[in-house]
């Protein structure tokens, strides 16, 4: 018996050899074969002979794995060829009047759009992620870290003894404090939220229980860190852990929504009541609740607003919290005036005017914390004229079979001219910027024209094309910036004039300068219009149409407040109407006046306000030698003004 036992491990002891022979010629096999067969010797060429059956399957594992690597690379047609292939796919789809795109991920990673399992790919960094073992959570101020490539590296080329990592103890302190963090956090928000306790109590109860025993897992593994089995519990225990403190990250969330849209539904309910005044102490009762709730909204949207990670949504939801805060002082003076005159047509009108816009920044408060499907649709701006001008000269130097491309250009240029006449806001002094810019047009259309006509290329004419596009796009600016420069003088003298008006009684006289502030507000809406031509971001884009929308619907409510004015100049509820709602519109113009001069370069605008100085300071010296003192008057106001806008354009410019 004893004499089989010792024949048995005889025979093992050689199996167990001769495999460690085996592995070892293999080993010295590739790593003579990834020499260069000029660097081989004579004794490795007779080695790699007498084995050329296991040389063979080295060499074809080799192959494989340089064919998997192949795969994995990316192939790119140089600038050019892509430029001359988009040419071609935008002019086919210009003319195809049906379009079906058939395609794969390889097109998204040109732009810069990660695939799936390239190199750079989500599923490859998220495989290289898991393989580290690094988990990192965030709930409210704690940061959750779980790290078990710390613990033990096991493809390292040496075998570590045990307790080799003198971190692992710190990293099962560290991740015992995180579990009670949550836990803590968990209890409080139970405490905070009855509706929600129950909920929040079984998910911490979960944590408290899988912490527990990811804590002795961890323990474990890190007394014995060499145990494949102890390490798979770990990791089990981790991902357990993980999953309930998900869970309790997904119902913190919801309690978040729940308490946001609870103060809506409360703003909502002042709101109204404020629609059904009947008195002043109805008056005094609403805007005690109403002050309470919306101050309660604001600061949970503005808590929301920093927990978005989306910036549309965010920069939404901060339009909306602006609104608000902006239009409760106006709701307030606008209801007292309403309660105490309320059979005035005027005051009821204002009153609803101000109730639809904060009813309008309570909604979309609502829908952003809900999540509403055409929230997830961000907006998207047309390109501007100067983008469009950018992208036919763009065509036509960089691609050198444009000619092929005409009927494209042509239809770009052709929205290009639709969009330059439907410029409207030119003033006198500028007709020649108008006419040199319909010249400009108009050439350019006939060149066009004859190279449509033509099948070859004629000489000089892309460099002609290019000049004038130039030339074009340069007194477009030029014609832009004196609108700016121009309509921003003495931005407050129209609201000055209605208030003075009002308050001396003169109704038609009122009524007369309402139309002079109404006419202000289309000239700046359509200068912000005009302005946003120059944009070639659409966060520029979205912050000159808030200011504007924002200034239309505040130029009806200012009217009415003037109006009121004017009727009962004695009430002091009048009074103090008009003043708020007279700083509201200056200060929306100069949101306006802000969000322009953001988008409109500082030495141009120099320029041409130094020509106004100049002109106007000549003009007032002649009116002041033919003694026209209301020409002089009038001219001096425009170089103080003028003046002013330097100073401001400046400062916010070097302020940056």
């Amino acid at each position: 018996m004893e004499k089989r036992k010792v024949l048995r491990q005889r025979s093992i002891d050689k199996e167990a050899e001769k495999a460690k022979r085996q592995k070892t010629l293999q080993t010295t096999l590739s790593k003579i074969i990834k020499k260069g067969d000029e660097e081989l010797t004579r004794e490795e060429v007779d080695l790699l002979e007498d084995n050329d059956e296991i040389v063979q399957g080295l060499r074809a594992r080799k192959s494989k794995g340089i064919e998997q690597k192949d795969r994995m690379k990316e192939y790119e047609d140089d600038m050019d060829v892509l430029k001359k292939k988009c040419m071609k796919l935008a002019e086919a789809i210009s003319r195809s009047k049906r379009l079906v795109v058939y395609t794969g991920a390889g097109i998204s990673t040109s732009a810069n759009i990660p695939d799936y399992r390239g190199p750079n790919g989500v599923w490859t960094l998220l495989d290289q992620v898991w393989k580290t073992r690094l988990f990192i959570y965030r709930f409210k101020n704690f940061r959750f870290l779980v790290s078990y490539r710390k613990l033990v590296n096991p493809r390292s080329g040496k075998r570590k003894k045990k307790g080799h990592s003198k971190k692992a103890m710190i990293l099962v302190q560290a991740l015992q404090v995180a579990t009670d963090n949550f836990v803590w956090r968990g209890e409080s928000i139970a405490t905070e939220v009855p509706e929600a306790k129950q909920d929040v109590i079984i998910a911490v109860g979960d944590i408290r229980a899988r912490g527990t025993a990811m804590t002795v897992s961890a323990n474990e593994f890190a007394s014995d860190p060499c145990s494949q089995d102890k390490r798979n519990n770990m990791v089990f225990c981790a991902r357990e852990l993980l999953a309930s403190v998900a869970r309790l990250l997904i119902i913190a969330d919801m309690i978040d929504v729940h308490v946001l849209m609870s103060a809506v539904y409360c703003v909502n309910n002042d709101i109204e009541f404020f629609r059904h005044l009947r008195s002043p102490p109805d008056l005094m009762e609403g805007m005690r609740r109403f002050q309470k709730s919306a101050h309660q909204l604001g600061v949970q949207a503005g808590k929301r607003q920093a927990e978005l990670k989306d910036n549309e949504m965010q920069y939404e939801l901060a339009s909306a919290r602006a609104v608000l805060k902006k239009t409760t002082p106006l709701l307030f003076t606008a209801c007292n005036v309403h309660v105490r005159y309320p059979d005035m047509t005027r005051s009821t009108e204002n009153k609803d005017l101000v109730i639809r816009d904060v009813c309008r920044a309570v909604t979309r408060i609502g829908d952003i914390a809900e999540g509403k499907e055409d929230l997830l649709l961000h907006t998207k701006y047309n390109p501007s004229l100067v983008e469009r001008l950018l992208e036919l000269k763009t065509c036509l130097k960089e691609n050198e079979e444009w000619v092929e491309s005409i009927n494209f250009l042509v239809e770009l240029f052709a929205e290009i001219r639709t969009r330059i006449t439907g410029l409207t806001v030119i003033q006198e002094n500028n007709k020649e910027k108008q006419i040199e810019i319909e010249e400009l047009c108009t050439e350019l259309e006939n060149l066009f024209d004859r190279q449509k006509r033509n099948q070859l290329e004629e000489t000089g004419l892309r460099e002609k094309l290019i000049q004038l596009m130039d030339t074009l796009n340069l007194v477009l600016q030029q014609l832009i910036y004196n609108q700016v420069c121009s309509r921003f003088v003495e931005l407050g003298r129209p609201i000055n004039s209605i208030i003075t008006s009002a308050r001396k009684g003169r109704v038609k006289d009122t009524l007369e300068k309402s139309e002079a502030l109404r006419a202000q507000c289309n000239s700046l809406t359509s200068l912000a219009t005009m302005v946003a031509e120059l944009a070639v971001q659409d966060e520029e884009k979205k912050l000159l149409d808030l200011a504007k929308t924002q200034l239309e619907n505040l130029c009806t409510q200012v009217i009415n407040a003037g109006n009121i004015l004017a009727e009962i100049p004695k009430s002091a509820a009048a009074q103090e109407n008009s003043e708020l709602f007279k700083h509201a519109w200056i200060n929306q113009m100069r949101l306006l006046v802000d969000a322009v001069d953001e988008m409109v370069p500082l030495p141009p605008v120099l320029d041409v306000l130094e020509t106004q100085l100049i002109a106007d300071v000549g003009a007032a010296c002649k009116a002041l030698q033919n003694r026209r003192s209301q020409d002089v008057n009038q001219l001096s106001r425009n170089i103080y003004y003028r003046t002013l806008s330097i100073e401001s354009m400046a400062a916010n410019y070097f302020g940056k």
